[in-house]
C-alpha cells in the first residue's frame, strides 16, 4: 500500500515521489511511525531510493517530505512505454533507462508468521470490555450519581436519554428555567447583537435601543514563503485575456483553489498545464470571445480546481499522469454512459445527438449538430493558431529577404563609393607625380643650359664681354 501511494504521487518513471507521512498513513491505513519503519525497510531493500529532493523547494522547510524514487525495472514498462518514458527524461536532461540502470528488483524476503498462528481467539476478543462490579447502592457502571450532580438537565435543557435509575428527592423549590432555554426568560439587550422582530426585553417589556453592528473587518491570511511562490508560480500560468479581467487583489477562493490543486499532488507546472489545455477545451477562451464570460474568478478557479469526475486521483483530464496514457476509468465510465444512457423525460424536440471529434489525436466528443468539418472547437482553434503561425512565419521570412535585399544594397553602395575615392585619390597621385617629373626636367633642362653657357663664355671670352655690355 505504501508504494502504491508513492506510485499514485510519482512521474511516469517513478521518480520525483513526496507525500507526506500523513497522507501515506491515510492510505494505508496504518501509523505514521509504521509509515516510517515501511519506508526505511524499502529504502534498505533498495526498492526506493532518495532522489533529487529540489523537486519539493516550493513546499515550507518545516513540512518538506523526501523525495523518492520508485526503482521500477525497465523491463516492466514494455517497447513503447519505455520508449514515451525516455523521452519524457531526456526532455528533463535526464539519462535513459536500461536494464543496468534499472534492473529487476531482488525478491522480497519471507514474512514473519504470527507468534499466535493456530491458537484459538478467546470469545469476544480485545473488543469486549471488561465486567464492572455492581456498586451497593443498585447502581451501574463504576461512577455513582450524586444527588444533584452535573450530568442532571435543568428544565428546558437536553434530555438524558437513559436517565439513571437512582431517585432523586423531590425539591421544594422549584427550579427556575436556565437562560436562553425558554422564551419567556429572555435576557436583556445588551447591545452586543442585533434585535430581532419580536424580541422583547426582560424588565417591563420595554424596547432597548440598539446600536447598528458595525462592520468585521476582513482578515487577511499570510501565506508561508514556500506557498506563496507556488502560488506565484501558478498564477503566472493564466492567459492574458484573463489575467486582465482578475481584480489585483487575488480573493481567497481562488488562493484557496490553488493551494487544494498543490495539496492534491500536482506540480506548479502540471497546474499552468492544466489551466492552458482547459481555457481552450473547456470553451472559456470562446466564450470570452463572444461575450459570455460573466464571473472570471469563477473561471480562474474553474480553471486550476481538481476534476471531480474521476475517482483515480492521477487522473488528469482524461490522462493518467504516472503512466503518461488515456484513464481506463474515464474510458470505462464514458462507455457506460453511452451504453446506459440516463433516462429523462420525453420532449417533443428531437434529443441531441453525441458526436466524436475526427481531429488528429483528439478524442474529444460534442453534443447537438455535428459540425460541417467534424472537428471541435478545440482542434478549429488548433488549425487557426497552425495557419496563423504559418502566415506569420511567410511575413518573418519576407522581411528577412527585404532586410537581406536591403543589406545588398547598402553594400554596393559602398563599394561603388570606395571605388570613386579610390579612382579620384588615384588621379590626384598621378597629376602630383606627373608635375613632380616635369618640374624635375624644367631643372634639368636649365642646368644644361647653364652648363652651356658657361661652356661658350670657357671657349669664347669675347663672347663673355660682349653679353656683358648688351646686359
Amino acid at each position: 500500500m505504501l508504494l502504491a501511494g508513492l506510485a499514485e504521487k510519482a512521474d511516469a518513471d517513478g521518480t520525483n515521489a513526496f507525500p507526506s507521512r500523513r497522507t501515506l498513513a491515510r492510505i494505508a491505513l496504518c501509523d505514521v511511525k509504521t509509515v516510517q519503519r515501511r519506508l526505511a525497510s524499502l529504502a534498505e531493500r533498495r526498492v526506493i531510493t532518495l532522489g533529487d529532493q529540489e523537486a519539493a523547494r516550493y513546499i515550507p522547510a518545516h513540512a518538506r517530505p523526501k523525495v523518492y524514487d520508485l526503482q521500477i525495472p525497465a523491463t516492466w514498462y514494455g517497447p513503447e512505454r519505455l520508449t514515451r518514458v525516455n523521452e519524457d527524461r531526456a526532455h528533463r536532461g535526464l539519462p535513459p533507462l536500461t536494464q543496468h540502470t534499472r534492473p529487476a528488483l531482488p525478491p522480497a524476503p519471507p514474512r514473519t508468521e504470527r507468534s499466535d498462528k493456530g491458537r484459538p481467539r478467546q470469545m469476544g476478543g480485545d473488543c469486549q470490555s471488561p465486567p464492572t462490579k455492581p456498586l451497593e447502592s443498585g447502581g451501574r457502571g463504576d461512577f455513582e450519581s450524586r444527588g444533584r450532580g452535573d450530568c442532571q438537565s435543568r428544565q428546558g435543557g437536553l434530555a438524558v436519554p437513559q436517565p439513571s435509575p437512582i431517585t432523586l428527592p423531590p425539591q421544594e423549590t422549584p427550579t427556575a428555567p436556565a437562560a436562553r432555554s425558554a422564551d419567556d426568560a429572555r435576557r436583556a439587550t445588551t447591545g452586543s447583537r442585533p434585535r430581532r422582530a419580536g424580541d422583547r426585553a426582560a424588565s417591563r417589556g420595554a424596547e432597548a435601543h440598539i446600536p447598528p453592528a458595525r462592520p468585521r473587518k476582513a482578515t487577511t491570511l499570510q501565506l508561508p514563503p514556500g506557498q506563496k511562490v507556488a502560488v506565484t508560480a501558478v498564477e503566472a500560468g493564466w492567459p492574458g485575456e484573463l489575467a486582465a479581467l482578475l481584480p489585483l487583489h487575488r480573493p481567497a477562493v481562488l488562493r484557496e483553489a490553488i493551494l487544494d490543486a498543490l495539496d492534491a499532488g500536482r506540480t506548479p507546472q502540471q497546474l499552468r498545464e492544466r489551466i492552458q489545455r482547459r481555457w481552450w477545451t473547456h470553451g472559456y477562451a470562446r466564450a470570452l470571445a463572444e461575450g459570455e464570460l460573466s464571473s472570471p474568478v469563477g473561471v480562474a478557479v474553474g480553471l486550476v480546481r481538481p476534476s471531480t469526475d474521476c475517482p483515480d486521483p492521477m487522473c488528469e483530464d482524461g490522462t493518467t499522469l504516472h503512466l503518461d496514457d488515456a484513464c481506463p476509468k474515464c474510458a470505462q465510465r464514458r462507455a457506460d454512459r453511452r451504453q446506459h444512457p440516463m433516462p429523462t423525460l420525453r420532449h417533443k424536440h428531437p434529443r441531441p445527438q453525441w458526436w466524436e471529434c475526427e481531429g488528429k489525436d483528439c478524442s474529444a466528443a460534442g453534443k447537438g449538430p455535428r459540425p460541417h468539418d467534424g472537428q471541435c472547437q478545440h482542434c478549429r482553434n488548433r488549425a487557426e493558431r497552425t495557419e496563423i503561425q504559418r502566415a506569420t512565419a511567410g511575413l518573418v521570412a519576407e522581411g528577412e529577404a527585404a532586410q537581406e535585399a536591403e543589406r545588398l544594397r547598402q553594400a554596393i553602395r559602398w563599394e561603388r563609393m570606395l571605388n570613386e575615392v579610390h579612382a579620384e585619390h588615384t588621379e590626384r597621385s598621378r597629376s602630383a607625380q606627373d608635375q613632380t617629373v616635369a618640374e624635375q626636367y624644367a631643372a634639368a633642362e636649365d642646368e644644361e643650359v647653364r652648363r652651356l653657357r658657361e661652356q661658350l663664355i670657357w671657349e669664347h671670352p669675347e663672347l663673355a664681354a660682349n653679353a656683358q655690355q648688351q646686359s
